[in-house]
């Protein structure tokens, strides 16, 4: 959100249009954006799965499935971040 904010107050500064072609600066907000729902979603995944409450560790199963449905997320997101920056230039 702040990377997101500090683009577009350098945008209206600059006067410079936000699309068309579709800036470096606001594909890293998106990655980062979607770097950080993945976290957050792998922090609340990890707590469900009773780390830290019930359980000390993780066994290594929960581990790697845990790690593999973060890359997934982290994909996805990204794909959703960057397609509605695409639908938005288009608009």
């Amino acid at each position: 959100m702040g990377t997101l904010f500090a683009i577009f107050v350098a945008h209206n500064e600059s006067g410079l249009p936000f699309c068309c072609p579709t800036k470096p600066e606001v594909v890293a907000a998106a990655v980062l954006t979607a770097l950080k729902w993945a976290a957050s979603h792998a922090l609340l995944l990890a707590v469900c799965l009773g780390y830290g409450v019930v359980v000390p560790k993780l066994p290594r199963r929960q581990a790697v499935a845990l790690a593999a449905l973060s890359v997934l997320y982290f994909a996805s997101a990204v794909f959703s971040n960057i397609s509605q920056l695409g639908a938005t230039e288009s608009a």
